[in-house]
């Protein structure tokens, strides 16, 4: 086989430690990298102590972003191939096997594999989920009923549309998309819908298959961590509204277009300006929109705003003539004002240039 393990760790050591032990009962001799940004907590000194030739590692003292933690790791791979795993996940017999084989068969693909998770958030679909209560935790999985759903899944290898972080892919794709972008997300959040767009806009086929198998505990080392359970609400808050200054747009824009499963999807990232008369609604208005023409700089919201993101804010209000789309709010910001701002990027796409009229927004597309 072709193809290496990348794991991206930032403390939890316990977590890691169990991971890599089920994974070496399964592959002991794969090539794994196990990536590490900022972990404090004897993580450094346990990788330097595996004797494990067939490990890579990367570590930095300082607190890394998850996506330039993973990419660290997705630099160290010497393999064709290579799959994302988390260090609260088991992985199953024949998963590198199918996952070799299927990339060879599919080579412009970005492929996720099939994650069995405990009902945590079983309301949440996406592709490659399956709930079923197999244990919280390493302490009580249930590995002989994991064990028989590989075992009745394995074959299953045809693939279907639709795919999420838990992935796997040529390295050289990864090299192609610059990898994750570790400067609009910090710490994490929102870098895996960002990546899987910029791969469909690539001409990537975003494709999951059921026979590459792993149980995920779900989100012990994110949602859930002694870090994150406190500040998680705020850190998604922030790096949603930093996806939206990225792309104009929000997330669930982009899902109910279906551009997953579009085969020649497209997408202009065009420049947005905004003319309005006042500050009132500028924390809901701002982000989509790269310049902003209040008449003078807010610096209040500035200073309120900028430590969330590494967007130059104030650069917004400057020079916002260059553009290729100006709106005004002709009137006072209605919901449906808003709601029609939210999806207008993804609207205009195929406009010719000319003057619009939507709602309360007076739209000049240069």
């Amino acid at each position: 086989m072709n193809i290496s393990f990348v794991l991206a760790v930032y403390n939890k050591l316990g977590l890691t430690k169990e991971c890599y032990k089920h994974l070496r009962k399964v592959y002991p001799k794969s090539p794994l990298v196990i990536s590490s940004g900022g972990s404090s907590d004897g993580t450094k000194e346990w990788l330097e102590s595996l004797e494990d030739e067939n490990l890579s590692f990367f570590h930095d003292d300082d607190r890394l972003t998850f996506s330039e933690t993973y990419n660290a790791g997705i630099d160290l791979v010497d393999t064709e191939k290579l799959v994302l795993i988390h260090n609260d996940m088991v992985i199953g017999k024949g998963f590198l096997e199918n996952l070799d084989r299927l990339l060879d068969e599919n080579p412009n693909t970005l492929l996720s594999y099939t994650t069995i998770e405990p009902p945590i958030f079983a309301g949440h679909q996406r592709p490659g989920k399956v709930i079923l209560d197999m244990g919280t935790g390493f302490d009580n999985f249930n590995k002989k009923m994991f064990d028989k759903y590989v075992k009745q899944n394995k074959d299953k290898c045809e693939l279907y549309d639709g795919a999420v972080f838990f992935m796997s892919g040529r390295k050289d794709m990864f090299v192609d998309l610059g990898g994750f972008d570790g400067f609009s997300f910090v710490p994490c959040f929102c870098e895996d819908d960002d990546f899987l767009i910029r791969a469909k806009l690539n001409g990537y086929k975003l494709k999951t298959t059921e026979c590459a198998i792993t149980y995920h505990f779900v989100s012990q080392t994110s949602r859930f961590s002694d870090e994150m359970k406190d500040k998680r609400e705020n850190i998604e808050i922030f790096s949603n509204r930093n996806f939206v200054r990225k792309w104009g747009t929000v997330i669930s824009t982009f899902n109910q277009v279906n551009y997953q499963q579009t085969e020649y999807f497209t997408y202009k990232n065009l420049n947005m300006g905004l003319t309005i008369n006042d500050d009132s609604n500028l924390v809901l208005l701002e982000p989509f929109f790269n310049k902003i023409n209040l008449g003078t700089v807010p610096q209040d919201y500035i200073d309120a705003e900028q430590p969330t993101t590494r967007y130059n804010l104030k650069s917004k209000f400057e020079n916002y003539d260059d553009v290729d789309v100006m709106v005004k709010l002709t009137s006072v910001l209605t919901q449906e004002d808003f709601n029609n701002i939210i999806v207008l990027k993804m609207i205009i796409q195929e406009y010719e240039p000319g003057m619009y009229s939507i709602g309360n927004l007076s739209v000049e597309i240069k």
